[in-house]
């Protein structure tokens, strides 16, 4: 009975005490070789997309690349907020093209930093607490981004102050996971030309600018670090194999 019962204890601690590794399972970021302003509207950007190993993930960060191009040279006292919806099915024949969405909305706000109009960066956002999104081989998830600035007045979406867009010329396929929902090769992204605000689309919002069309973006998943847990399974066998011997003794 002790047996089993500090056996049982020592597995619990090892899975909540298991070093987590980050892989990358979404990338469409590095390896694109342009990267575009989409036509208005597009304060709300969509993508159907499936991830590098299908199979159900904890999302414990994510970068996406975003544009000013409002003709607006944003001071550093400019608070920028970056919300950001995950939808674990989508439908491009549907409107709205996304249903089952993965927790709730993310929001997070930037600070101190001056931004150019006419110039691209890169927004990394690390989640306290990783989501839980669902997985298949057949699965067509789905993410909606939009982005606003508070110049003072409060925050406020603006058409070309928004997520860039890749696509067209030399631009390859996503360098880990694939763009999916929309025709090989030119794939496509969504954005609010319908006029939702609602972290939706119409089927008609659908666009492509060229070959691998798509949003760039990039997911980390968590999982646990093998070599620790193999370690730590190792002592829990160990710690058994002395209660044994001692209760033989």
């Amino acid at each position: 009975m002790i047996y089993r019962i500090l056996t049982g204890v020592l597995c619990a601690l090892v899975f909540a005490g298991a070093a987590q590794a980050q892989t990358t399972v979404f990338d469409s970021l590095t390896n694109r070789t342009s990267t575009s302003i989409p036509a208005a509207t597009n304060t709300f950007m969509g993508q159907i997309f499936s991830v590098a190993s299908p199979g159900s993930f904890l999302l414990s960060s994510f970068q996406v690349a975003i544009v000013n191009g409002t003709g607006t040279n944003f001071a550093s006292t400019t608070t920028f907020r970056l919300r950001t919806q995950f939808y674990g099915a989508a439908n491009t024949g549907a409107s709205p093209v996304f249903s089952s969405p993965v927790g709730s909305t993310i929001s997070v706000n930037f600070t101190n930093f001056a931004w150019t109009s006419g110039t691209f960066t890169t927004l990394t956002v690390n989640l306290g607490t990783p989501l839980l999104i669902p997985s298949t081989p057949t699965t067509n998830l789905g993410v909606v981004f939009n982005l606003q600035a508070d110049t003072g007045a409060g925050f406020v979406s603006q058409d070309n102050l928004t997520v860039a867009v890749r696509g067209g010329g030399t631009n390859p396929a996503p360098l880990i996971g694939a763009f999916t929902g929309y025709t090989s090769p030119n794939y496509g992204y969504l954005r609010n030309a319908s006029g939702r605000t609602d972290f939706n689309f119409d089927s008609t919002d659908a666009r492509s600018i060229g070959v691998n069309s798509g949003l760039a973006f990039r997911l980390i998943a968590a999982a646990p670090e093998p070599s620790t847990l193999a370690l730590s399974l190792l002592g829990v066998a160990s710690a058994g194999g002395l209660l044994r011997r001692r209760r033989q003794g």
